[in-house]
């Protein structure tokens, strides 16, 4: 997985240049958070392929975001070869993509309109009286992604230092930790975490120790690799109501709610009586029922503010 194996997160910036204004403040805001930040325009070298550079670091990105705008959404290369590979990506469970609502656009039929946008008030940088505020608080959200992706390179790291001869590979390296553990029946969650990105076919066995790893992700908030782990469980086992479950929980938690609702339901359909799975889904309802509300406030704030320029009190 991309997240793990950066020795630390990075962050790729999707934009159209025509929203080169907006896209240099925000750049101001993120150098902030201390971590590489990719733009076409500084990553890509003299003489090096553009398009091949792109593709490499956008599979690389720990974190992709995508800066909303008309021009973002009129542009072929942005809207259908960027944005289409994020959300490939995203997933996937290998990469954490943020829509960023830089000037009002209709994009709720877009791909990208069931994830959790930023700002959180789904209000476009542009039309915020200050735009460091408004940058501020997405780069605050930002950060906690950030925190996330850190947190988890700083466990195989510190594994690894642990090691007194140096592993020609990830997989001899687990191999070596397994055997040191053979008298012992607790794999602890670094542990776990290793063989997830060295060998994600060994989620599909060992299930109780797994699904305890998935939910201590879940507590910590680690959605995107808790994704991963019920998705490769779910390769062995299809008809658990409690993978599903589990799925929803994660993807929830990513703000995809259409794909969580449909988790749920099929968590309902294996157990008809699962009262956890009635409970998540009228959870994704009650934030589809606010997304919903604030879409509508929006239009209906824009119509006012078209009433007033009409001279209509």
């Amino acid at each position: 997985m991309t997240v793990y194996s950066a020795p630390q997160p990075t962050i790729f910036v999707s934009y159209s240049r025509q929203d080169e204004d907006l896209v240099g403040e925000l750049k101001k805001q993120l150098s902030n958070l201390k971590v590489p930040v990719w733009y076409d325009q500084e990553g890509i070298l003299p003489g090096a392929n553009w398009e091949d550079a792109i593709r490499q670091s956008l599979d690389e990105a720990s974190i992709i975001l995508l800066l909303v705008s008309p021009n973002f959404i009129a542009s072929n290369y942005c809207y259908n070869i960027e944005a289409k590979r994020a959300l490939e990506l995203h997933r996937a469970g290998q990469a954490q993509v943020i829509p960023i609502l830089l000037r009002a656009v209709d994009w709720h039929a877009t791909p990208f309109a069931d994830l959790q946008c930023l700002p959180r008030s789904r209000k476009p940088v542009e039309d915020w009286p200050d735009r460091d505020e408004a940058f501020r608080d997405v780069t605050g959200d930002i950060r906690i992604e950030v925190q996330k992706c850190q947190h988890v390179t700083k466990v195989i790291k510190e594994q690894m230092s642990r090691t007194t001869v140096a592993p020609a590979s990830l997989d001899e390296w687990i191999s070596r930790k397994t055997a040191q553990r053979e008298e012992s029946e607790k794999l602890d969650s670094d542990l776990l975490l290793a063989r997830s990105l060295g060998s994600p076919q060994w989620f599909t066995t060992n299930g109780e120790m797994v699904e305890l790893f998935a939910e201590k992700l879940l507590d910590a908030k680690l959605y995107g690799h808790a994704l991963e782990v019920y998705n490769s469980r779910l390769l062995a086992d299809p008809f658990d109501a409690n993978l599903h479950l589990g799925k929803g929980e994660a993807l929830l938690g990513l703000g995809r709610y259409q794909e969580a609702l449909a988790a749920y339901e099929e968590a309902i359909h294996l157990a008809p009586d699962f009262s956890k799975a009635y409970k998540g889904r009228g959870r994704v309802y009650e934030w589809l029922a606010l997304q919903t509300y604030e879409d509508l406030k929006q239009q209906a704030q824009e119509c006012y503010e078209k009433a007033k320029q009409l001279g209509i009190k």
